[in-house]
């Protein structure tokens, strides 16, 4: 249970847990029980709201508070839109360097797909990279198809050797 500032002035301090009692006197909220400080109202540095830059408390709090406020990635084109009615694992954000043709139905068209790949790379139409994440979404939707036949999961495993010659 999250602990409210409500929660902490309005329950008895006896009648508190340990957990809810120690949160509550680091916010601040209730008097201090320790020799040097004792019935002194004293914040905690996590819980001041003005921290010194140079203090290992303030970048621990700014990642932590940096990491959390990232958006999660979006194609341009649903840009706005609620996150369920779009996967990024099918769409196409830049139709310039799409490679078409590549499959995964059976064994011999995902050969195929990985030969054409490769010789596309050994060519210098596409990075290295491209090559890689265009191998791993292959898998990935081979893997995940909506109704997995024998062949795509024998394609799912020609794709998975060649991730698996990279490492």
């Amino acid at each position: 249970m999250p602990v409210s500032a409500s929660y902490c002035k309005s329950t008895p301090i006896k009648k508190m847990g340990f957990s809810q009692r120690s949160t509550c006197k680091a916010r601040g909220l209730i008097p201090r029980s320790g020799k040097l400080n004792k019935g002194k109202y004293i914040k905690s540095p996590k819980y001041s709201h003005r921290l010194k830059s140079n203090s290992p408390t303030f970048y621990k709090r700014y990642k932590k508070l940096s990491r959390s406020r990232r958006s999660p990635r979006v194609p341009k084109k649903y840009k706005g839109e609620n996150p369920r009615h779009h996967s990024d694992l099918y769409t196409d954000e830049n139709p310039k360097k799409t490679v078409k043709g590549l499959m995964f139905k059976d064994k011999r068209s995902a050969e195929k797909s990985v030969r054409r790949l490769r010789s596309l790379y050994k060519n210098k139409k596409i990075t290295f990279a491209h090559m890689r994440q265009i191998g791993i979404t292959m898998e990935q939707r081979s893997r995940f198809h909506a109704h997995p036949t024998k062949g795509i999961k024998e394609g799912n495993k020609v794709w998975k050797k060649f991730n698996k010659s990279f490492k």
